[in-house]
């Protein structure tokens, strides 16, 4: 979640920051070519490293319901920093090779056609297909896959465990557990709709509130994972309440697997 939240905070420079100038200005590729150019590198990567760590967040949440000793074995340790190293070197490969997702003021998104949003009369001729991006839509139709069986899977093993193994208390979630369970759900799942609603737009018309509703979950994808952080956890929001407002708040301990935490 560190790694994520890392990729998600660069990436809300281009989606949120960036966006936001170039939307006040009317900013269009032909207006800033080279940055629009190198800001559209960096947004893919990033949303190419985070679609590839949520989806390794997802798999280990899914293993994790139904195998403690397999996701043990597959992520003890420096293995971990295995999959992870995976997941950032296939953003990288986004940044460099890929085909850059440019913001237009005319659509107020992020897209691959710079001519997104403009007049029909120009878009008739517009070949659309010249901009499409295979592997950006492989990579989003593949992470929706991974989200929905992942999650189908979290379902009914939490729902087998405590139908079945109501007195066998090894095999109950913990406190932390679920939490973090949780967390991961919520990401992901603006991750999902934000990847599907990017492949409709590259293969059917879309209105442009539809495509502003993209760039707004595309957005929500890189910054609401700290809010979620905060919500969830009350050691975080003490952090954050004891600096910013010059106020404690309440020490809460619960049980992870035999390990003590202590939140405030």
């Amino acid at each position: 979640m560190f790694v994520l939240g890392v990729s998600n905070c660069i990436g809300l420079v281009g989606v949120g920051i960036v966006a936001g100038y170039f939307s006040i200005i009317g900013a269009v590729f032909c207006t800033h070519p080279k940055f629009n150019y190198v800001m559209g590198c960096i947004v893919i990567g990033c949303w190419a490293t985070s679609c590839a760590l949520c989806a390794l967040l997802a798999f280990n949440r899914g293993l994790e319901v139904l195998s403690f000793k397999a996701t043990y074995a597959l992520f003890k340790g420096s293995r971990t920093y295995f999959w992870i190293s995976l997941a950032v070197f296939y953003g990288l490969l986004f940044f460099w090779l890929s085909k850059p997702l440019l913001f237009t003021s005319n659509a107020y998104a992020h897209v691959f056609n710079p001519f997104a949003g403009m007049d029909g009369d120009i878009m008739d001729h517009v070949l659309t297909d010249k901009y499409t991006h295979t592997a950006h839509t492989v990579n989003n139709i593949a992470v929706f896959i991974v989200f929905s069986l992942s999650f189908c899977i979290i379902t009914i093993g939490i729902f087998i465990k405590t139908k079945v193994f109501k007195g066998d208390r090894e095999l109950h979630m913990t406190r932390y557990q679920r939490l973090t369970l949780i967390q991961s759900t919520i990401l992901c799942l603006l991750s999902g709709a934000t990847a599907i609603l990017q492949v409709y737009m590259q293969f059917f018309e879309t209105p442009k509130w539809l495509i502003v509703c993209m760039q707004l979950s595309f957005q929500l994808c890189n910054g609401c994972g700290g809010f979620v952080y905060l919500f969830f956890h009350k050691r975080l929001r003490s952090a954050v309440f004891r600096h910013v407002f010059r106020l404690d708040m309440k020490e809460n301990t619960y049980n992870n697997g035999g390990r003590s935490y202590t939140q405030r």
